[in-house]
């Protein structure tokens, strides 16, 4: 279990590059999640891949 700093948050964030390709990512983030939204999912789609970011305080629902 991580413990972000105060103001940072849980970031989780994939990517789907490929059907066969797809990146994760988490840990503190305050600048990302203040575009997110604390306690908020958010799914981008660009020409070439999705995008999907979760910032969290307390649950693992990021996950």
């Amino acid at each position: 279990v991580q413990t972000c700093d105060a103001g940072a948050s849980c970031l989780f964030v994939s990517a789907d590059l490929h059907a066969l390709v797809k990146m994760k990512h988490s840990g503190c983030a305050k600048t990302n999640c203040q575009a997110i939204g604390k306690n908020n999912c958010r799914n981008s789609t660009l020409p070439i891949l999705e995008v999907n970011g979760c910032c969290c305080d307390g649950e693992d629902f990021c996950q």
